[in-house]
């Protein structure tokens, strides 16, 4: 077995607990899947999922992209009916919610989940639900290593 040096240590043992939340929060939710997804570079990296292949999520980009661009909880009942994204995650996808968050070293993010049913039953309590799982996600995100506080 490889050893990790302590600061990949501090790494997997957040992504570890980033992803059982994530599993919860699909599980709450009853939805296919779930995902946390972060600025990265130019784009959005998918940090941690459950339910759903890496490279499924990856097609969902646009989605987590419109979620970033807002302070608001981002609910959209049927994807395919949505002009915005209609097609984007055919086959996939139909269901999307989405909260953004701030960590406390600034860093951004966004927790989602994913059906592969219309979900009309997705009320103002779960969008408060998915709020409070995002401020957990907050605060279980690894240092960053460009962050002053992490060195």
């Amino acid at each position: 077995m490889p050893l990790m040096n302590s600061a990949a240590r501090r790494v997997a043992a957040p992504k570890d607990a980033l992803d059982r939340m994530v599993d919860r929060l699909r599980l709450t939710f009853s939805t296919d899947a779930g995902a946390l997804a972060q600025p990265s570079g130019d784009g959005l990296e998918i940090v941690a999922h459950a339910g759903l292949a890496l490279n499924d999520l990856r097609r969902a980009e646009a989605l987590f992209a419109t979620a970033a661009l807002s302070s608001e909880t981002l609910i959209i009942p049927d994807i395919e009916a949505d002009r915005r994204f209609a097609g984007v995650v055919s086959g996939i996808a139909r269901f999307f919610a989405a909260a953004p968050f701030e960590g406390v070293d600034g860093r951004t993010g966004i927790l989602a989940v994913f059906d592969g049913r219309p979900r009309r039953d997705f009320e103002h309590a779960d969008a408060a639900l998915l709020r409070a799982f995002a401020q957990r996600a907050s605060v279980l995100l690894p240092p960053d290593a460009t962050t002053p506080s992490a060195a």
